[in-house]
């Protein structure tokens, strides 16, 4: 409302202007509760948010960032995100590459990279871009989520597959009889030599249990050390026995 003092046929009265605002203060609200949401979802976000001008400075970022990074959120404010120790320089240009996808107006893949803490030890992350705008204005949102752990299972996984081709490999050529067997004796896996000492092939050996191979006298001396001995340590973990072989 606006009020004005005029003069109208020489006496002074007061003009008053009245404009339906309702619609304009209804999309005021509704844009302060959008701010106030995103401002919430942004600081209570699990995974690190930072906010990028188009120049690639960081404006803000969340809680998160400073977990993952170490770095309090003023160190950070201000600095551009790929010219400091934090990222792995062996993925900077596959970074810039993703920034330039962007402003073409892309939607980038997530990358995973290294990246660096405070104090220097690394972080495997998982990383987001996304293109936005806040009050007209064009920002780059980096989602960060820490999958050290994921990636640590991984690498222990792939070693383990390491150490099991290994051991395949040194059962292979073993000049011995290996046998992989379940707890009742199934015979799961053999080795070549197997096929040499009882005349079996490896698909014939894989239908039968362990204890058919061996003569009838000495199965429960078999069984025994099966299924008892071989969990004691004290006892010596070997037992000489006669095998059965394919044509008896």
């Amino acid at each position: 409302m606006n009020i004005d003092l005029i003069e109208l046929g020489g006496t002074k009265v007061l003009l008053t202007n009245c404009e339906d605002i309702t619609e304009r203060k209804k999309a005021e609200k509704k844009k302060k509760e959008s701010e106030e949401k995103f401002r919430y979802l942004f600081e209570n976000s699990p995974n690190s948010i930072i906010l990028l001008n188009l120049e690639g400075v960081i404006i803000d970022c969340n809680n998160a960032t400073e977990k993952i990074f170490g770095y309090k959120k003023e160190e950070l404010i201000n600095k551009i995100y790929t010219q400091n120790s934090v990222i792995a320089p062996r993925y900077l240009s596959e970074i810039k590459n993703k920034s330039k996808e962007i402003y073409k107006g892309e939607v980038p893949e997530p990358i995973e990279i290294q990246v660096y803490k405070k104090d220097g030890s690394p972080v495997w992350v998982n990383m987001q871009f996304a293109l936005f705008k806040i009050s007209k204005k064009k920002f780059i949102q980096l989602i960060i989520q820490d999958i050290s752990a994921r990636k640590k299972s991984e690498e222990e996984i792939m070693e383990l597959e390491k150490s099991l081709q290994e051991i395949h490999a040194l059962n292979e050529t073993a000049p011995l009889g290996i046998f992989l067997l379940n707890q009742k004796g199934k015979i799961l896996k053999a080795n070549r030599e197997t096929e040499n000492f009882f005349n079996y092939n490896r698909e014939e050996l894989l239908t039968h249990n362990i204890y058919e191979l061996f003569d009838p006298e000495f199965i429960d001396v078999i069984k025994k050390h099966y299924e008892e001995d071989i969990y004691d340590l004290s006892i010596p973990n070997k037992v000489e026995v006669l095998i059965k072989a394919k044509h008896g």
